[in-house]
């Protein structure tokens, strides 16, 4: 998967009133990942991951993450 926009991801953080190890901690991930998707310097992740991150941050699926061959929100 990949991120679509990382000031959209950070932006999604701070609304949902989380931080950046909550995030990582709810998706499996290191805090450091989670600080390289903010960055913008990791773009990618697992389906399982940005499903994960999608669902803590309550936000609708493909908001931030869309397939990284097709660009479209999987199904």
């Amino acid at each position: 998967m990949k991120l679509k926009n990382s000031n959209e991801f950070r932006d999604a953080i701070r609304a949902a009133d989380r931080s950046q190890a909550q995030v990582a901690r709810a998706a499996e991930v290191s805090r450091q990942f989670v600080q390289q998707l903010c960055a913008g310097t990791k773009t990618t992740c697992t389906p399982h991951v940005a499903a994960r991150i999608e669902v803590f941050l309550q936000v609708p699926k493909g908001d931030l993450f869309v397939d990284s061959k097709t660009n479209l929100v999987p199904q």
